[in-house]
């Protein structure tokens, strides 16, 4: 008589709830990259004159993205239960960015905002010393550096700005958290890691052998087409996107980091998730903590670990065979540099 075998146990509680968030993760991630690809490419869409059509067509994108973020809220929804409450927070914190943006480029495509846009006065060349001046008072009124009579908050150090030789940035650049088109020059902002005025959205596009330090909180940060650049950034609350870079070095913690289309890049970081590759070569990766007590400071300061060890278990999405991925690997102790803090 054959025995019938006995029916495997259910998973324990913890075990589903371990195996859904994952599977939101996994899930989310997707969504999240492909909101902010096409919110990027619509807001570049928008700096360039539309026809009728063209521009019927940018209204549809825009409502597309709106209803896929109400789609990822009801997939966050549906998981909230089984999420631990951090990762609830980034993603609320990534949909409502999103809703923000989207909300920001209804207003652009509006056709008194769109005119305005158009017929606004060409800014005249201003030397490197007025666009440092000019981009040092920006970046001011944007992050509120300094403290109000009704405050008891410390003052924050005022941005430093040094602008090499070729192109300066420009005031407009720095209060929106989008810096773009830069090259040869230096630019360092800090202040204090507690601060509730962080940008939602960092965006560094087009930069060439740039140094770029941020040394204040920001939830989603994207990074495109850099070449030669060593970037420097505060712990990013949500996710860091990197995609089309060469020949960069970068220090990122968050809690989550993509890199895509990116050839020989050095990454030192910390993720709340192992680091997701995908169309890469040539990367290396190292700790974000590497011997820097500001790194340590800003790790204590958001209470995640220092222990964590997911900087050296990257997945590569391109690589499904057995065995480590070609395309990276753990850069030798004794190449590693700190950055200067």
């Amino acid at each position: 008589m054959t025995s019938i075998p006995s029916a495997a146990s259910p998973p324990t509680t913890t075990e589903r709830k371990w195996a859904e968030a994952e599977e939101f993760e996994n899930r989310f991630a997707t969504e999240q990259l492909d909101i902010s690809t096409r919110l990027e490419k619509l807001t570049a869409s928008l700096q360039e004159t539309a026809s009728g059509s063209e521009l019927a067509e940018r209204t549809k994108e825009l409502h597309q993205i709106a209803t896929q973020c109400e789609s990822a809220q009801d997939l966050l929804n549906r998981y909230t239960n089984s999420l631990p409450p951090f990762q609830v927070r980034h993603a609320q914190e990534f949909l409502s960015s999103s809703r923000m943006r989207l909300t920001h480029l209804s207003a652009l495509l509006q056709p008194k905002q769109r005119f305005r846009f158009r017929s606004r006065a060409r800014t005249p060349p201003v030397s490197s010393a007025e666009s440092v001046a000019a981009v040092a008072a920006a970046v001011a009124a944007e992050t509120k550096i300094g403290c109000s009579a009704n405050t008891h908050t410390e003052p924050l150090p005022a941005p430093v700005l040094t602008v090499g030789s070729s192109v300066a940035p420009s005031p407009s650049q720095a209060g929106s958290g989008v810096w773009q088109d830069l090259s040869d020059c230096e630019i360092s902002i800090s202040g204090s890691l507690t601060t509730s005025d962080r940008i939602q959205d960092l965006s560094l596009h087009r930069l060439e052998r740039v140094r770029f330090t941020y040394l204040l909180q920001s939830t989603v940060v994207r990074i495109t087409h850099a070449r030669h650049c060593t970037i420097v950034l505060a712990p990013v609350t949500s996710s860091v996107f990197v995609d089309h870079c060469e020949e960069c070095i970068f220090y990122v913690a968050s809690h989550q980091v993509r890199i895509h289309n990116s050839v020989s890049c050095t990454f030192y970081t910390h993720a709340q998730s192992p680091p997701i590759i995908e169309d890469c070569s040539s990367l290396r990766f190292a700790p974000y903590l590497c011997g820097s007590s500001f790194a340590e400071r800003a790790l204590q300061t958001l209470g995640w670990s220092e222990e964590n060890q997911n900087w050296s278990k990257v997945v590569d999405f391109r690589w499904l065979k057995q065995g480590p991925s070609p395309n990276w690997i753990v850069l030798p102790p004794e190449e590693r540099r700190p950055f200067d803090q």
